[in-house]
């Protein structure tokens, strides 16, 4: 095994160590977090699942944990999710998502009823610019010619 991820950079297991030995590693932003490390970390209720809602802000743990807000904080919501269509009709969105998550992609979802069925995936999100521990995210994903149309951002696990 590599002492190097594959992007090259060093592979750091200092938070792991340190949370490992006892000492709280909350508040440190901790690389490369799955969704169970993230609920432990964050003292979630254990077996709580992704649709547990554990400061009862109406946003589930899992939208917390994608979105890039604190799961114990009401007051904490995911960032909305700004979408437009541009002077040339592509789709452009504008939002805000945890750039410590690795079982995690995100995906735009693009609807013409908001029947159950109806929605399709558009576009798959990569490109991002890092701030911190979240990534403000701003793509275009192409042309949309429907007179009416909804849109939506899904984190998929992985």
């Amino acid at each position: 095994m590599s002492p190097t991820g594959g992007s090259g950079d060093a592979l750091d297991l200092t938070l792991t160590v340190m949370r490992d030995i006892g000492w709280d590693v909350k508040n440190i932003p901790f690389p490369n977090l799955d969704f169970e490390l993230w609920s432990e970390i964050n003292e979630l209720t254990p077996g709580g699942g992704m649709t547990q809602d554990s400061d009862a802000d109406g946003a589930t743990d899992i939208e917390e944990y994608a979105f890039g807000s604190d799961p114990a904080d009401a007051s904490s919501l995911p960032s909305a999710t700004s979408i437009q269509i541009n002077a040339e009709n592509a789709v452009v969105l504008d939002y805000t998502r945890t750039n410590q998550a690795v079982d995690l992609s995100y995906q735009v979802k693009r609807s013409t009823s908001l029947a159950p069925m109806s929605w399709q995936v558009i576009g798959t999100i990569e490109s991002v610019t890092a701030d911190g521990e979240v990534d403000q995210v701003e793509a275009q994903l192409g042309s949309h010619s429907e007179n009416r149309a909804f849109f939506r951002v899904e984190a998929v696990q992985e």
